[in-house]
C-alpha cells in the first residue's frame, strides 16, 4: 500500500541521515599507550597506561573538534602495581557529555622504590596535598 511505501521511504531516509550525520572515530588502538601515571614511591616512578580494547566513538560530523579524552586516576598510585592491572579510567567527552568511560591498565609493573625515592615522593605529596 501507499502508506507502507511512505513508511519504508521515511525509514530509509532516517537511516541515510544517521549514517551521513555521524562518523566513527578510532581514538586509540587496543594496547596503544593512552597516557602515563605517576607511582608514589615506585620503581619506576611513572608507568604507561593502555586500553585493553580499541577506543571507538560515534560523533556528529560537525562536532569532531569538541571531542576530548582525559585520563583519571586516584593519586597517589602506590606500588606494587602489576603489568595489566587496572589503575585508571579514560573519559571520552563530547563537550560536557561523556561518550565512553573505559578502564586503563598498567603496561609495566612498578615495585617499591628505594628509600630515598620514597622520601622524595613523600615530600612532594605533603607539599601538593595542601593545594
Amino acid at each position: 500500500s501507499a502508506t507502507d511505501k511512505t513508511r519504508q521511504d521515511d525509514a530509509t531516509k532516517a537511516f541515510a541521515w544517521g549514517f551521513s550525520a555521524f562518523e566513527k572515530r578510532r581514538l586509540f588502538e587496543a594496547g596503544q599507550t593512552v597516557g602515563k601515571a605517576n607511582v608514589y614511591g615506585g620503581n619506576p616512578g611513572e608507568i604507561s597506561l593502555v586500553s585493553p580494547q580499541a577506543v571507538d566513538v560515534y560523533v556528529p560530523t560537525d562536532a569532531v573538534s569538541r571531542l576530548t579524552a582525559k585520563v583519571v586516576y586516584r593519586w597517589p598510585l602506590r606500588p606494587p602495581i602489576a603489568s595489566g592491572q587496572e589503575v585508571a579510567r579514560l573519559h571520552v567527552m563530547l563537550g560536557d557529555k561523556e561518550l565512553r568511560d573505559l578502564p586503563l591498565q598498567a603496561v609495566e609493573p612498578s615495585t617499591l622504590g628505594p628509600l630515598l625515592k620514597r622520601v622524595r615522593d613523600a615530600v612532594v605529596e605533603l607539599l601538593f596535598s595542601w593545594v
